[in-house]
């Protein structure tokens, strides 16, 4: 077994988690049907969804959050003012090997990438976010953009926003990136990250 991150600060024993998931496409009438029967609780609008589990330890579960994976892009969660930020890259093993140096370990924060059969899995876990940043768009909305920006950079070779966040993590510092030109997801990342 490896431990891959300590979380050092103060656990509440209150919480909801809420999942926000995007698609990067138009999801057909069957891909709907099938999202919407894997829960009763909401239904797709426009080409997302968004489910919130409210108190302890309630959660949508690893299980089912691979299932909604499977026909959605992005997925941000909030957990306890904690934020998580998922990115997948579609039959492209090709993208793990362009980003690996980017993940990090340990730490509140952390960057990883997996492969899942022939997808890349980008997911940067541990967030804090400035509110008062995010104002007037809501967080959930931002994130999702910033990942679906982030994933759209990435495919186009610019790694700003990942540079950010692994400066995030293995240095919790928000900084713009050194040598690198500037993009959307790293600007809006260092308005609206805080530091942990």
């Amino acid at each position: 077994m490896r431990i891959l991150s300590i979380r050092r600060l103060f656990s509440s024993d209150h919480s909801s988690t809420t999942y926000y998931f995007v698609s990067t496409k138009h999801l057909s009438r069957e891909e709907r049907a099938m999202v919407n029967s894997l829960t009763t609780q909401a239904r797709v609008q426009g080409d997302q969804i968004s489910l919130t589990y409210d108190g302890e330890w309630s959660d949508l579960g690893r299980g089912r959050e691979k299932e909604f994976l499977n026909y959605f892009d992005v997925e941000v969660v909030e957990d306890y003012d904690w934020w998580s930020l998922t990115v997948i890259f579609r039959d492209n093993a090709e993208i793990a090997e362009k980003i690996s140096d980017f993940e990090t370990e340990g730490g509140e924060a952390y960057l990883e990438v997996e492969m899942e059969d022939e997808d890349t899995v980008l997911s940067f876990h541990g967030a804090l976010l400035d509110y008062g940043a995010c104002h007037p768009d809501d967080p959930f909305d931002l994130m999702a953009e910033i990942g679906v920006e982030m994933r759209e950079e990435i495919l186009a070779g610019q790694y700003a926003g990942l540079e950010v966040l692994k400066t995030y993590c293995e240095e919790n510092k928000v900084t713009a990136p050194v040598g690198e030109k500037h993009t959307y997801s790293s600007e809006r990342l260092v308005q609206i990250l805080t530091l942990i």
